[in-house]
């Protein structure tokens, strides 16, 4: 049985805490790490104002708002990109019984169908959640303290925005090439030259975006490990070691079979939403946003 008092003690996965102190004081960045003291030697900033870099539980309520803003967006944007992918599946194989019958292949419906399916606007949708991604990765990787930069912390977070850029500018390349004719496969036996170099381009289009892709989710994950690491989550921090490499993998070849980058989505989602209820838990653990909940949750009168 759980309740907030054991979660507080244990923490969210039940195992005692460890002890452990911020790192960085957040008034001058003095490096605090094997400092006794209860003040910062430099700046005479109480500890426990300089909670930069020490557990989840013990940062700034505003930072863990920006966490938890960013996280949501991240993870509804994966979420949103999974939906679109089953309803793309599932509208491709009432398309195909739907050209089976004559008499529906002139219609509205089946029109419209055909444009959504296979002639760029679907393409042009799925920029809607990697946009969503892209803002909530602005707010997920903003540093703790503005004027204190970790070097990795600071790469990822490059690596993460630079990647969701390149992914959405794929994406807009290939759904206008693909709405101007450009046939999706270049392997097409069909196809006459010209036609050829044109399914290359949409199909480099294409792996632009899963390159971008690549480089945003391996750098939100690489980031989520120190975040995992600061919520003393080994469990996460090795699940999005592990599925760095994994990315690799999946997402340059899921731009040749889509299954494949779905796979790699409902991986990604996983540790988002985790990394997402450990914020919630440490928002939790601080009594004056307890109170504030109460008092904005109240029906007005």
């Amino acid at each position: 049985m759980s309740n907030w008092a054991t979660d507080t003690a244990l923490g969210p996965q039940g195992r005692a805490r460890k002890p452990r102190a911020a790192t960085i004081c957040g008034q001058c960045g003095y490096d605090l790490q094997g400092v006794d003291a209860s003040t910062c030697p430099e700046c005479g900033t109480p500890r426990h104002d300089a909670v930069a870099g020490g557990l989840l539980e013990e940062a700034a309520k505003p930072y863990l708002l920006r966490l938890r803003r960013g996280l949501r967006l991240i993870y509804w944007g994966l979420i949103a990109e999974l939906t679109f992918a089953i309803l793309w599946l599932a509208g491709a194989i009432t398309y195909a019984v739907a050209m089976s019958d004559p008499a529906a292949q002139s219609t509205t419906g089946t029109q419209l169908a055909s444009q959504a399916l296979f002639e760029g606007l679907g393409l042009f949708l799925m920029q809607i959640p990697l946009a969503l991604q892209l803002a909530g990765a602005w707010w997920y990787t903003k540093p703790e303290l503005e004027h204190i930069r970790e070097p990795r912390q600071t790469m990822w977070r490059w690596f993460t925005l630079g990647g969701f850029v390149l992914a959405i500018l794929g994406k807009l390349i290939a759904s206008v090439l693909v709405w101007n004719g450009f046939p999706t496969d270049p392997f097409d036996d069909a196809l006459t030259g010209t036609q050829v170099w044109q399914g290359i381009a949409v199909l480099g289009s294409e792996l632009l975006a899963a390159c971008g892709a690549l480089l945003g989710l391996v750098g939100l994950l690489g980031f989520s490990q120190r975040i995992a690491d600061r919520a003393e989550d080994s469990h996460i921090e090795s699940h999005v070691r592990g599925l760095k490499y994994a990315l690799f993998v999946l997402l340059p070849l899921g731009a040749l079979w889509p299954l494949l980058s779905w796979v790699a989505l409902i991986l990604c989602t996983i540790p988002m939403g985790q990394m997402l209820r450990h914020v919630k838990h440490a928002l939790a653990s601080k009594p004056e946003f307890e109170v504030e909940e109460f008092i904005h949750s109240r029906p007005l009168t």
